[in-house]
């Protein structure tokens, strides 16, 4: 059997509490998952994010590894 574990979700005000002390600010947040930085989930009115993938964005100095591309794509 696979042992595979449970995402840890977050909003982006627990986020924000997690990184209380450094220059990771609530607004920092805010304004990284309006430009799209990172993948996160909408439901409702609440932002999702998976802790997981926050920490690579930081890890990676701002860029999260992606191998899609992001836009409309070409058709020809």
């Amino acid at each position: 059997m696979n042992s595979t574990t449970t995402p840890r979700i977050l909003t982006i005000k627990q986020l924000a509490e997690l990184y209380k002390g450094t220059a990771v600010t609530e607004y920092a947040i805010r304004q990284w998952v309006k430009r799209g930085e990172f993948t996160v989930i909408r439901s409702g009115k609440k932002t999702l994010i998976n802790a997981a993938v926050f920490e690579i964005f930081l890890t990676n100095g701002g860029a999260e590894p992606t191998t899609e591309r992001r836009g409309i794509r070409r058709i020809m």
